[in-house]
């Protein structure tokens, strides 16, 4: 047959009964106190955690953008850096032969801008030697007032000096290739630098 387990009643009747000359009041407050203490404890415990969660998450999150952006830029170089060889052919090839092509328009914007400011007579394209024939068929049918062209020794190829009444304006394509060569090959070498550096 099953024995019957008697326990010890810790009520706070039994407590005050065991502890003699504490009164009920004063043990009350002491119960009150220590749960306030205990409930403080517990609360700056928590608010410590959350304080550390926080932190770790603002850290994962900061950490985690870092590696969104290095794969953004490193994606990004890698994608310049194939369109490396289409960059120079552009630049070797394409460059010239574009500012060829819009020489004519470029020319004849220029000579509107002079003839604007002008009081009118012919206008004079100054041109490296060899060069006369290439220039006079780019302005062909564009210039509606009189120029004419001249060979000057001391123009290199791809220069033109344009002249009307006291105006004058330097064209060089080799300086415009150049300059947007140098551009081009700008760009490649900072891609190769952030391939090389993240």
């Amino acid at each position: 047959m099953a024995r019957l387990v008697v326990l010890e009643d810790f009520t706070r009747s039994a407590a005050a009964d065991a502890m003699p000359g504490i009164d009920n009041a004063r043990l009350e407050a002491e119960t009150l106190e220590a749960f306030d203490r205990g409930y403080a404890a517990g609360w700056d415990d928590a608010s410590r955690a959350a304080e550390q969660d926080s932190a770790q998450a603002l850290n994962a999150l900061r950490l985690k953008l870092q590696d969104l952006s290095f794969t953004y830029h490193e994606a990004r170089a890698h994608v310049m850096q194939s369109l490396a060889p289409l960059l120079e052919a552009i630049s070797h090839h394409a460059v010239p032969e574009i500012l060829r092509e819009t020489l004519g328009a470029r020319v004849v914007s220029i000579l509107d801008d002079l003839a604007t400011g002008s009081d009118g007579g012919e206008a004079e394209l100054l041109v490296a030697p060899g060069e006369a024939a290439g220039v006079e068929a780019a302005i062909d049918g564009l210039v509606v007032f009189p120029v004419t062209i001249v060979e000057e020794d001391l123009l290199s190829p791809g220069q033109i000096q344009l002249r009307l009444g006291a105006a004058e304006v330097a064209v060089d394509l080799d300086e415009m290739r150049r300059t947007l060569n140098e551009a081009l090959d700008a760009l490649s070498t900072l891609n190769k630098d952030m391939l090389s550096h993240g």
